[in-house]
């Protein structure tokens, strides 16, 4: 059974028991879901970490490009010039060339790793405070059960259920 199977079968099954007697009669069931996807794409929040991420990841880039064209401007030289320079003089521009083509791999592999590595930590970061965000919420206004719309497998579910904004506007007060 895959992660998303038994989350569908955990919320079923927690909704089954709150609506046969899980549920106190005194106690109403109040059920929220939300959709992750518009949290991402609509929290103030989340902008500001993604634009966080942008600029780290751009100033890293726009190191590599410069080491990039570095490189490039050296094969060109050598192309154009290596037949005039001496062997000697040829071969160290070539070891040299080989050098940076090497360094400027290795760096490339590092900025691929930096940004997933930042891309990690920043998705770990926003699920743990939106946990707590959705967990607060939940307590002060007395949900019996939160579900995420995608991960729940939900097809349909009424507006009325869809309690994603409050939980955006919560989570932007943060």
């Amino acid at each position: 059974m895959n992660s998303k199977q038994l989350c569908v079968a955990m919320v079923s099954a927690a909704v089954f028991c709150m609506m046969v007697g899980g549920v106190p009669a005194a106690e109403e069931l109040k059920v929220g879901v939300f959709d992750m996807q518009k949290v991402l794409r609509d929290s103030r929040t989340v902008a500001a970490y993604r634009q966080k991420f942008t600029a780290e990841i751009d100033s890293k880039r726009k190191v590599f490009e410069g080491k990039q064209l570095a490189v490039r401007q050296a094969e060109e030289s050598l192309a154009r010039d290596g037949r005039n320079l001496a062997e000697a003089d040829r071969k160290a521009r070539e070891e040299k060339l080989a050098a940076d083509r090497r360094e400027l791999k290795r760096f490339g592999e590092d900025l691929d790793a930096d940004i997933q590595r930042l891309d990690r930590e920043l998705g770990q970061k926003m699920r743990l405070e939106l946990g707590e965000v959705i967990t607060a919420l939940g307590v002060q206004e007395k949900y019996s059960l939160i579900a995420e719309r995608g991960a729940a497998g939900i097809f349909f579910m009424s507006p009325a259920l869809d309690i994603t904004d409050r939980i955006i506007s919560a989570y932007d007060k943060k």
